[in-house]
């Protein structure tokens, strides 16, 4: 073959700046069913569950820390609605697990070093169980945070800390 009958060398015309980038980008979400339309279905959908898990903590519940609501329901986000319910399911039984557990050890042994070290080896442990997944995590932090509440509690009130010892 010659050079004159190849074909012409393709030319890619490379957008200069980030706005042609950002604007390319945006084109391509658009026109495909690619990963650039996966993530702004699941930036689009994590925002709308951000907002309303907001609304119902802060206004109807009237939570005193509302930002774990929109914190749990963007940490469950999927772009498929079964992956979605089958995340929050595993979170929610993660989260259980590890105040379940931060329950049991903080009312046997109290408020303690060695408890909450108990209470890390534990949540842990059962947060590598398979059936939990990537959610697996949670039982530990569920565990800490409900840990600190608990010291918190025994600490803040004289009548609450006869019932932590």
């Amino acid at each position: 073959m010659t050079q004159a009958a190849a074909s012409p060398p393709r030319t890619r015309v490379v957008a200069r700046g980030r706005p042609a980038r950002v604007g390319q980008w945006l084109r391509r979400a658009a026109r495909s069913d690619g990963p650039e339309r996966h993530t702004l279905a699941l930036i689009g959908k994590s925002t709308l569950a951000a907002g309303i898990s907001w609304v119902i903590a802060y206004d109807l519940m009237q939570a005193t820390s509302p930002a774990f609501a929109p914190f749990s329901a963007v940490l469950i986000m999927q772009v498929t609605v079964y992956r979605s319910v089958t995340q929050a399911l595993r979170y929610v039984g993660a989260v259980s697990v590890g105040v379940a557990l931060q329950a049991a050890l903080g009312l046997l042994a109290g408020p303690d070093l060695l408890t909450f070290v108990l209470v890390a080896l534990f949540a842990l442990a059962i947060g590598r169980w398979r059936p939990l997944g990537s959610q697996g995590s949670q039982v530990a932090t569920a565990a800490f945070f409900a840990f600190s509440t608990y010291v918190s509690a025994c600490l803040s009130s004289s009548d609450a800390a006869l019932a932590c010892w």
